[in-house]
Parts: C-alpha cells; sequence; structure tokens
C-alpha cells in the first residue's frame, strides 16, 4: 500500500487468495474490481498501466473528522 492509502487490486487480490481458498464468482462478479465497486466502503480507482492495460487500486476512504 502506498504512503496515500491505495493499493493495487491486484495485490489485494494476492493477498486474500493467500488467506485462503476465495473466488469471487462465488460472490456473483466475474472480477475482483466488480466486488470492491459493490462494497461502498472502499474507494476504486482505475487507471491506464501505460501499456494499454487496466490498473485498479483501492482504498478504504479517508474518516471524515466531526467539526
Amino acid at each position: 500500500m502506498g504512503d496515500d492509502g491505495w493499493a493495487a487490486l491486484g495485490a489485494v487480490g494476492n493477498q486474500i487468495v493467500n488467506q485462503g481458498s476465495f473466488d469471487c464468482r462465488n460472490y456473483g462478479f466475474g472480477k475482483l474490481s466488480g466486488l470492491f465497486y459493490a462494497f461502498e466502503c472502499f474507494e476504486v480507482q482505475v487507471g491506464s498501466n501505460g501499456s494499454g492495460g487496466t490498473l485498479c487500486s483501492v482504498r478504504k476512504p479517508p474518516k471524515k473528522i466531526a467539526a
């Protein structure tokens, strides 16, 4: 994870799989990014990896401080 709180979705997926058997298709999603889009507790950022591919990153939104 970067200092800004964003983590590459591929790295997140690898960590999830390393913790046990996991397949996002069991939850009705063809891709891990779709699963994270469905959770309102995560932000998903999509960009280009510079080689014509897509790079997805996720983070938990910063907590809002009450005034």
